[in-house]
């Protein structure tokens, strides 16, 4: 494999992230506002999302965002599919999110793994468990050994704010669309009825023109995606 940096998704360096959570039946109303006072994101307005998450043995990335400590490091491989047919396009992703507070810095690699051949792989496979090794090649420091837990899958929609220059994304139909049978046995996958609407750039807060959006549930919080999938799937067992 030959990873080279991406710098869209919009890898960024260092920015704030906040995450706002609503009920999923409100996403095509949140989506409807954003329309209205948004611009679709010129490369990628909508795909289906899915990210293989990876943790170590003792579940230390899961128990940082359960004790909620100020440092947190998230890896995952991710790829994308298109959102009308459900088909995988391109190549993987590998991903470590690492985060202080409300900033964050992402590094993101390009692998030269078919989004196809991962979609399709046992989450044991070799191709799987390999690819954490990317990130030790690039210099990024992990928490340690790291397994893959789970399979991620969610619909998103991503727009500019003009005024503000934030981008934002919806995050809709969330779910848990496999699991890794030696980690979590049994476990039955599950979808979370939520929806989160991210907002990434200068600003800590909705924009001022979407201030509305809160009248439609848009509650802000602290959310992670794998932390309450691990939770709920865990305790979803056959």
């Amino acid at each position: 494999m030959a990873p080279l940096y991406e710098d869209a998704e919009q890898d960024v360096g260092s920015e704030h992230e906040t995450k706002f959570v609503f009920d999923a039946r409100r996403a095509p109303h949140v989506v409807a506002r954003l329309r209205a006072r948004c611009v679709p994101d010129p490369v990628y307005p909508a795909g289906i999302v899915s990210s293989i998450y990876y943790d170590t043995p003792s579940w230390h990335s899961f128990d940082e965002k359960r004790n909620s400590d100020l440092l947190k490091t998230k890896v995952r491989a991710r790829w994308y599919a298109d959102v009308e047919t459900g088909e995988p396009v391109g190549v993987a992703f590998l991903e470590a999110k690492l985060r202080n507070g409300s900033r964050r810095r992402k590094v993101r690699i390009r692998t030269d793994v078919p989004a196809e051949e991962l979609a399709q792989a046992e989450l044991a496979a070799r191709v799987v468990l390999e690819l954490p090794r990317l990130l030790e090649a690039e210099g990024v420091a992990l928490p340690g050994s790291l397994l893959p837990a789970l399979e991620i899958a969610y619909t998103r929609v991503r727009f500019d704010e003009p005024r503000s220059g934030a981008r934002l994304c919806v995050d809709d139909n969330i779910r848990v669309s496999r699991t890794n049978a030696a980690r979590l046995p049994h476990a039955r996958p599950v979808a979370l009825g939520v929806g989160v609407l991210e907002v990434k750039g200068a600003l800590k807060d909705l924009p001022p023109t979407l201030a509305e959006l809160r009248a439609l549930g848009c509650r802000r919080g602290s959310f992670s995606k794998y932390a309450e999938c691990l939770e709920r799937t865990a305790k979803a067992v056959a």
